[in-house]
């Protein structure tokens, strides 16, 4: 089997997990809270179909890493799929401290529901995270070990988003702040993918902090690209504004490199 088929396989398993997921959780469920948190995942909503459920990026990668380790992806999905609910999480609730209108293409759910039910949502989605990865059917203590490192992740990812938050009040950031902040804030998160694959394909710590210090690599180059499209890109083909940025006077790596 060739490898983009492989992935396609990949982004279906997710979508299939995240469906049963909601379905787990919110059965016998108020139905419109079970809206209110499916919506973000882009399982329900006007863009469900498309660009609404997001590129999938983190699950894909963590599943694909453990593909290239020899493990079965399969026994993954549980992990890749709590990746997803806390990148998912954690955009709520950016949306709502940024007072972003839009993302992927449709309101965000504040702007929908307001800002009091959003941080439930975001809330919601953060405790799902923490309970999907106990469905891992592996090695107990590589389940705890995914798990620390998942929610080691979240705490970095909360750090870099303070970090965020405040360079908005700070007139002179150097751009050795700006890298640690977008290693918490995204780079983290991209790092659990791979090194909770290593966990799960039994690697040892040595080679886990070295799969997870090239995920936080890649984040940050990613942040650096988003940043670039937050202020040049086009707002249809990103589904965010391109104006958001510059006027919560957000430090992103354009801004900092051209002061």
């Amino acid at each position: 089997m060739k490898d983009n088929q492989i992935l396609e396989l990949m982004r279906t398993a997710v979508e299939d997990e995240l469906q049963a997921c909601v379905d787990r959780f919110f059965y016998n469920q108020t139905n419109e809270f079970r809206e209110m948190v499916a919506y973000p995942l882009g399982i329900v909503g006007s863009t469900s179909k498309s660009e609404g459920k997001g590129k999938r990026l983190r699950p894909v990668l963590l599943m694909a890493t453990s593909y290239a380790l020899g493990s079965d992806w399969r026994l993954a999905l549980p992990a890749a799929v709590a990746i997803e609910l806390v990148h998912n999480f954690s955009l709520v609730h950016d949306d709502i401290q940024d007072r972003s209108d839009t993302r992927r293409g449709q309101p965000t759910v504040w702007k929908k529901w307001g800002e009091a039910q959003a941080i439930n949502v975001g809330d919601a989605l953060l405790a799902m995270s923490s309970l999907e990865i106990q469905r891992l059917r592996l090695n107990p203590e590589w389940i705890l070990r995914a798990s620390y490192r998942l929610n080691d992740a979240t705490f970095k990812l909360t750090t870099g988003q303070y970090l965020d938050l405040a360079f908005e009040k700070t007139e002179e950031i150097s751009l050795s702040s700006y890298w640690q902040m977008i290693q918490g804030k995204t780079g983290a998160l991209l790092g659990a993918c791979f090194g909770i694959a290593a966990i799960l394909a039994g690697k040892n710590e040595e080679n886990v902090k070295a799969f997870d210090s090239l995920g936080i690599e890649l984040g940050m180059a990613f942040q650096v690209q988003d940043d670039f499209l937050g202020i040049f890109g086009s707002d249809r083909i990103t589904g965010k504004s391109v104006v958001s940025d510059l006027v919560e006077r957000k430090k992103t790596y354009p801004i900092l490199y051209g002061l």
